[in-house]
């Protein structure tokens, strides 16, 4: 598929996308992510814009897919509180889906908010 056609076109403006969107991200998250992770991303960067040099649709494509699966995977990490070499929340850690939840009642899943009994009061139908 060559540049010059529609789906050749669509590519370039994924990928470059792609590349704007986790360059942003990456920016905004920069003091969560680990050293490990942020190599990974930018790796997955320089690949993407080495190929939108070029004209090889199949190539920006697949590189622009590459790098958003990288993101997505290193956006659950930062969600879950993980990094990938220690497994332990807040640093750099493999067992992901595991998080400790200090000081939730038991009854809450991890992950889950506690519950509040509250309620609303409009206090100018109260005067």
């Amino acid at each position: 598929m060559r540049i010059g056609s529609k789906g050749g076109a669509e590519a370039r403006n994924d990928a470059d996308g792609a590349v704007y969107r986790t360059e942003k991200a990456v920016e905004r998250k920069s003091g969560s992510i680990s050293t490990r992770t942020r190599a990974k991303i930018e790796s997955a960067l320089n690949v993407v814009k080495e190929a939108l040099k070029g004209n090889d649709a199949p190539a920006i494509k697949k590189a622009g897919e590459k790098l958003n699966e990288t993101w997505q995977r290193s956006r659950r990490n930062l969600q879950d509180g993980f990094s990938e070499s220690t497994g332990e929340p807040g640093t750099s850690g493999g067992e992901r889906g595991k998080t400790r939840d200090r000081g939730a009642p038991e009854s809450t899943k991890t992950g889950d908010a506690p519950i509040i009994d509250a309620e609303v009061v409009d206090e100018e139908k109260i005067s």
